[in-house]
């Protein structure tokens, strides 16, 4: 699992954006946006994670993604989990409405929140003033 890269957030389906957090396997945290018609994410390091609190996550998210194997949910605004393995040549992406807690993103939304912490615990070094990562999607 040399290339392996996490990515949450949320995505405006109405405007077109998508703006979150990626962890790749330098342990490397980075903020990252998409906008408009442009594929090309954009990525901007902020940070780094523990060896340890970044196998913990990949060991969690691989099994939230074998127990819950479909979820997407489209809507006007939603979070999103993407786990990517290019050595397999393999994305697993769940979608889900933010505005609902239902029964089948029960997992992903804990799993987020514990995604989201990493970068509220580190705000001061990570975030501008104001923002938080559950707002930078509206």
């Amino acid at each position: 699992m040399d290339k392996v890269e996490l990515r949450w957030g949320g995505m405006n389906y109405k405007k077109n954006l998508i703006s979150g957090y990626k962890i790749d396997t330098k342990l490397n945290i980075y903020k990252i946006s998409q906008a408009g018609k442009n594929k090309k994410i954009k990525s901007e390091k902020i940070g780094k994670i523990d060896g340890n609190e970044f196998c913990y996550l990949i060991n969690e998210t691989q099994a939230i993604f074998l127990k819950v194997q479909a979820l997407k949910v489209f809507a006007d605004s939603s979070n999103f989990i993407e786990f990517i393995n290019p050595e397999l040549n393999s994305t697993a992406r769940a979608i889900w409405n933010a505005k609902f807690k239902t029964f089948g993103s029960k997992e992903f939304r804990n799993l987020f929140t514990k995604l989201n912490s990493l970068i509220i615990k580190n705000k001061e070094i990570y975030l501008k003033k104001g923002e938080n990562p559950s707002n930078t999607v509206k």
